[in-house]
């Protein structure tokens, strides 16, 4: 099970991070959306069992419309050990994207991290072969991490309709108490944790400051998206 004490992961520079540390600049971050990860998120993928994983990374909101999954993700059988983390970074190609490591070789119960190369990197998803893994249809032992930059309230449904939802408030620091801003700095790195166990939700409502992120883990779901409502309102219109 994607426990609390496993969901605290460990991002490489750049990830799931803003433009810069102080609120003025974080207007430009992506849109939170599982479907298509940007430059202020992130996704994990825990693998509980020995095999082989096939995937490609497509742009966000896509999906593989070939046969070809050119990365994978190897699992070993090792019981009775502490999860590990492995990142992948996904940077552009010339055609469409790569990832730095194309195979990536794990124990039974690691957590693997995907994440932008770099503030420029468009938005992508991870799509298995297998029906699990996937980052545009989160099933279980998943999650998907997302910094706000910017300050305000943020609905989130499933695109997928499952009706689960909550709501993120976002309020910035007081940057004219230099007490206050000390204490937001410091708090940057303390996320929040959102639980999704067979469509319910244990956190509906989150309230956090400026640049903090959120980890949204799926431990047994229908197949479902962490999406701006405001994004799903554009589309019917």
């Amino acid at each position: 099970m994607l426990e609390p004490a496993s969901s605290r992961i460990s991002a490489k520079p750049g990830c799931c991070e803003p433009e810069s540390n102080t609120p003025s600049r974080a207007i430009g971050l992506n849109v939170l959306d599982s479907r298509a990860i940007g430059r202020a998120s992130c996704f994990a993928q825990r693998f509980m069992r020995p095999g082989v994983y096939e995937y490609v990374v497509v742009p966000g909101h896509g999906h593989a419309l070939a046969a070809e999954y050119p990365f994978r993700v190897v699992v070993d059988e090792e019981k009775g050990r502490e999860m590990t983390q492995h990142d992948v970074l996904v940077k552009d190609a010339t055609r469409g994207f790569d990832v730095d490591r194309r195979e990536v070789r794990i124990n039974t119960g690691d957590l693997v991290l995907w994440s932008g190369a770099g503030r420029t990197t468009a938005a992508f998803a991870v799509v298995g072969e297998h029906d699990f893994f996937s980052s545009a249809r989160m099933v279980n032992e998943c999650g998907y991490s997302h910094a706000f930059g910017a300050a305000g309230e943020y609905r989130w449904i499933d695109a997928h309709g499952s009706g689960i939802g909550g709501v993120v408030r976002v309020r910035n620091p007081q940057a004219d108490d230099p007490k206050a801003f000390a204490e937001w700095q410091r708090a940057l790195g303390d996320g929040a944790l959102v639980m999704i166990q067979d469509g319910k939700v244990d956190r509906q409502e989150i309230d956090i400051m400026t640049s903090q992120t959120v980890f949204f883990a799926v431990v047994t779901g229908p197949g479902i998206s962490i999406t701006d409502a405001r994004l799903l309102d554009i589309s019917r219109r």
